[in-house]
C-alpha cells in the first residue's frame, strides 16, 4: 500500500498523529536502513566495483544523500516538528514559513539525488548473475528510495500545507 492509498487516512490525522507517524515510521526506519545498507553497499562495491563501473559513483551519491537526510531529519525532530505540534494560532504559523520553505527545498534536492541514484543503479534491477549480496542491496535500496519519496510526499502534500498561511 502506498501513500496514495492512505492519503485520506493521513489527511484525517491530527498534526501530532502525523508527526508521530513520520518519526516512528519513517525517521526510525531511515536510520535502521542506513545501518543495514551502508556496509552491504561497501561490500558490493569492493567485490563488483571493477566490473560494474557505476557502483562507486552510486555509493558516493548514496553517502551524500544519507548525510543530508540525517541532518534534515535532525532539524525536523529538534526544531520543526515540536513547533508544528505546539502551535495553534494562525499568526504563529507565519513563523514557520521559512523553516517549511527550507524543508521543501531540501526535499527537492533529495528527490533529484534519489532519482539519480535510481538511474545509476539501473532502477534497482540487479545485473544477470548477481550474487545474493548484490540482489539484496538492490531490494534494500529500492525500499529506501520509495520510503524516502513517500516520507517527503506526506510532509509536502499533507503536513506542511496545514501551516502555510497567506500573508
Amino acid at each position: 500500500m502506498n501513500i496514495m492509498d492512505r492519503s485520506s487516512e493521513y489527511q484525517k490525522m491530527s498534526n501530532e498523529g502525523l508527526v508521530d507517524l513520520l518519526l516512528n515510521r519513517y525517521h526510525k526506519k531511515l536510520r535502521y536502513d542506513v545501518l543495514t545498507i551502508t556496509p552491504l553497499f561497501e561490500r558490493v562495491v569492493n567485490v563488483h566495483g571493477n566490473s560494474h563501473n557505476t557502483l562507486a559513483a552510486a555509493k558516493k551519491l548514496f553517502d551524500k544523500v544519507v548525510a543530508h537526510l540525517q541532518f534534515h531529519i535532525t532539524k525536523e525532530e529538534q526544531m520543526l516538528f515540536p513547533a508544528l505540534v505546539q502551535l495553534s494560532d494562525l499568526n504563529q504559523f507565519k513563523a514557520l514559513k521559512g523553516p517549511i520553505y527550507c524543508m521543501r527545498s531540501d526535499h527537492q534536492h533529495d528527490d533529484e539525488d534519489l532519482k539519480q541514484l535510481k538511474i545509476l543503479m539501473n532502477d534497482f534491477v540487479p545485473p544477470s548473475g548477481a550474487c545474493q549480496s548484490y540482489q539484496k542491496l538492490m531490494v534494500l535500496l529500492s525500499e529506501f528510495v520509495e520510503d524516502t519519496f513517500e516520507h517527503m510526499k506526506i510532509e509536502n502534500e499533507i503536513l506542511f500545507p496545514r501551516f502555510e498561511v497567506e500573508g
